[in-house]
């Protein structure tokens, strides 16, 4: 698979260092990836939810961090779509405060 622009990528890091190995590990195992639908995602990955036939949000646990990144996949293509971090607070171990999810690549940007 090709990662369509790897800049949000990279200013994600950029903002977060501490989610630089698992940001870079999750690339590294989508370009090595051979999807031919959307389905196929889910062999690879056991953190993913489908939601329709071309997304796909991955759940990483971290700590008390959760990063979600959500995927557009196009044929040989992911874009990625939202890159965001959930931090679970100490005193409310069930709740998760959203702390940043934004679409970085929107279908109107794409046009």
């Amino acid at each position: 698979m090709q990662i369509f622009t790897e800049k949000p990528l990279i200013e994600f890091i950029e903002k977060h260092p501490k989610m630089r190995v698992a940001i870079q590990d999750w690339a590294e195992k989508i370009k090595k990836a051979e999807w031919l639908c959307i389905d196929d995602v889910t062999t690879e990955f056991d953190n993913v939810e489908i939601k329709d036939r071309q997304t796909a949000i991955f759940h990483y646990n971290i700590g008390e961090k959760q990063i979600n990144i959500t995927i557009m996949f196009i044929g040989k293509f992911v874009y990625v779509r939202k890159l965001g971090i959930n931090v679970q607070t100490r005193a409310e171990s069930n709740l998760f405060e959203l702390c940043r999810v934004q679409p970085l690549i929107t279908s109107e940007a794409s046009n």
